[in-house]
């Protein structure tokens, strides 16, 4: 697991101050189904890694926030159309840039291969080539993985417990996620039957999003996540990870 930048000091500059003054609760999107990233608790509340990460900033930064319980799709939606202020835990997407500002990246994660555990090991995605491969449709991995590896049979999933399945039940050869989702799902699904696989050279990068004409918003974003000491840091690791 790799850690963002060290702590550097919290310094707002006027514009900054008077903006976070004359603003009231900032409303809130996220992913309710991406374990332990962002999800939805049993008790409804929303919890992961990128809330943790908000919870902080905002009590660094003094904002107030507020989560809006919808359909992730309709929140991207709405965050490009400035009506949800911070999606606090995504991964950048080009074609999201003339709709959204992307913080700096705040942790990343290594993309690996999943297979039964008598599978090979791969050592280069190109020996995919011809293999049917399943990817959660909701990543930015598959537009990658379609332009660089065209000659992998990719099979778009709905969750990733739908792509370990196919895995299981042989009608895809591999699954492609990301090491630290993946794993909490096959510790919290109790898969004893796939390994890791092999590595990739794609990584997932958290960030956050606000809507393009927010300027002043991405700025107390970036300086507020850089002054997230790193024992905070990796205090939310710890919490979220069952790879430790």
């Amino acid at each position: 697991l790799c850690t963002a930048s060290a702590k550097t000091p919290f310094s707002l500059n006027n514009s900054e101050n008077n903006w976070i003054q004359q603003t009231g609760k900032l409303k809130v999107g996220i992913d309710p189904d991406r374990d332990p990233i962002s999800f939805k608790g049993s008790d409804g509340t929303f919890q992961g890694i990128g809330p943790d990460y908000l919870q902080l900033v905002a009590e660094i930064a003094g904002i107030e926030i507020e989560y809006v319980d919808e359909p992730w799709p309709l929140l991207l939606d709405k965050a490009s159309q400035g009506q949800i202020d911070i999606l606090p835990a995504i991964d950048y997407n080009h074609s999201r840039d003339a709709s959204l500002q992307f913080s700096n990246v705040y942790e990343s994660f290594p993309v690996a291969l999943f297979s039964l555990q008598k599978g090979p090991y791969i050592n280069d995605l190109s020996q995919l080539n011809g293999h049917k491969v399943a990817v959660f449709s909701n990543y930015t991995l598959i537009e990658r993985l379609h332009k660089d590896y065209p000659q992998i049979t990719l099979v778009a999933v709905k969750s990733i417990k739908e792509g370990l399945r196919m895995v299981q039940n042989r009608r895809v050869d591999f699954y492609v996620g990301s090491l630290l989702t993946t794993g909490n799902a096959i510790y919290k699904l109790g898969i004893s039957d796939i390994k890791v696989a092999g590595e990739t050279p794609y990584r997932l990068d958290l960030q956050m999003a606000v809507p393009a004409s927010s300027t002043e918003l991405h700025s107390i974003l970036n300086k507020a996540l850089s002054s997230i000491p790193e024992k905070k840091r990796i205090g939310i690791l710890s919490k979220w990870s069952h790879l430790n």
